[in-house]
């Protein structure tokens, strides 16, 4: 289960996305790379899963930019 601050990042990305039918679908691939990230920080730096999860969440960048970006 995602840490409720991933869970927020994902809707807001999501939210911003005009196309509807896109949002499950965008917010399930920027899961799974905040996922990937935190399990390379977990075998690469020896983070604990929450402390890679914070980390790889602070990677993907600022939501509101992301979603902006997604409907170009």
């Amino acid at each position: 289960m995602p840490l409720p601050e991933t869970q927020r990042f994902l809707k807001a990305v999501a939210g911003r996305v005009r196309f509807v039918p896109d949002r499950e679908e965008i917010r399930r691939e920027l899961a799974a790379h905040i996922e990937d990230g935190a399990a390379f920080l977990i075998e690469k730096e020896g983070l604990s899963t929450e402390e890679a999860e914070k980390a790889s969440l602070a990677r993907m960048g600022e939501a509101g930019e992301i979603g902006a970006a997604l409907n170009r």
